[in-house]
C-alpha cells in the first residue's frame, strides 16, 4: 500500500449474533467474512460500517447500548487480521461517508476524520489508522457540518 486509497463501502463482513440476556454477552464478537468465521474477533455487537481502503478494510462496531455509546474502529489486512484498533465514546454516530481519501464520521456534537496511511515500521512497511477530531462550531449543528 504505497498510496493513500479512496475508501469504498463494502458488504463482506458481519458479526456473530449472541443469545440470552445482554448482560451475559461476551465483550467481543467473532468476525465473519461472507458468513464464515475468519479467525478475528472485535469488540461490539453491531457492525455499523465497513469500507475497503486499498488492500485494507476499516470496520466500525458498536456495543448497541443506548446512552452508553462507544465505537470501535478496526483496521484489517487482506487476511482478516486486526492491524490496529481505536475506540471512541461519543454520542450517537449519525453518518459515515467517504470524504476524498478519508472517512468522515459524524456524531451529534463532533466530526471525526479517519485516514488509512502507509508508514514505515521496524519490519518494513505498515499501515496506520489516523484520527483527526473536528469540534462543531458554536451554533453549528451536526447536519450542517461537511
Amino acid at each position: 500500500m504505497s498510496e493513500i486509497a479512496t475508501p469504498r463501502a463494502i458488504d463482506e463482513y458481519s458479526l456473530e449474533q449472541h443469545a440470552g440476556p445482554y448482560a451475559s454477552w461476551p465483550l467481543r464478537s467473532r468476525l465473519l467474512h461472507r458468513g464464515r468465521p475468519c479467525g478475528a474477533a472485535l469488540t461490539g455487537y453491531v457492525l455499523e460500517a465497513q469500507y475497503r481502503v486499498g488492500e485494507r478494510c476499516v470496520l466500525i462496531t458498536s456495543m448497541d447500548c443506548p446512552f452508553e455509546e462507544s465505537y470501535t474502529i478496526a483496521l484489517l489486512d487482506e487476511r482478516h487480521r486486526v492491524l490496529g484498533q481505536r475506540r471512541v465514546s461519543w454520542t450517537l454516530l449519525m453518518d459515515v461517508a467517504p470524504e476524498g481519501a478519508r472517512l468522515r464520521l459524524r456524531f451529534t456534537d463532533r466530526v471525526l476524520l479517519l485516514s488509512v496511511t502507509p508508514r514505515r515500521t521496524l519490519r518494513g512497511r505498515g499501515t496506520h489508522l489516523r484520527l483527526e477530531r473536528r469540534e462543531l462550531l458554536e451554533g453549528e449543528r451536526w447536519w450542517q457540518r461537511r
